[in-house]
């Protein structure tokens, strides 16, 4: 994608807002963060060897729509019988 250099740091300002600032995504990497604890796992590259390459994929509608009853019970179920 090409900009207008004169409006480089507008444009960088935005996308850093837009990538890992808003509230989606603090969820987002809220809920990663118990998915690992409850996996036993401190990194995505445990996360990925437990799941699977795949595991974002196949979990983000509990990631991101899940209630938070329903995600307690799935790093619960996860924590005793991981997929992979």
């Amino acid at each position: 994608m090409e900009f207008d250099r004169r409006a480089k740091l507008a444009w960088l300002a935005c996308t850093r807002v837009f990538a890992w600032h808003s509230l989606g995504a603090k969820a987002w990497r809220k809920r990663v963060g118990e998915l690992g604890a409850a996996l036993g796992v401190d990194d995505m590259a445990g996360i990925r060897r437990k799941l699977g390459s795949k595991w974002a994929y196949r979990l983000r509608e509990a990631i991101t729509l899940g209630t938070e009853e329903d995600w307690q019970v799935l790093l619960q179920a996860l924590g005793r019988n991981p997929l992979a």
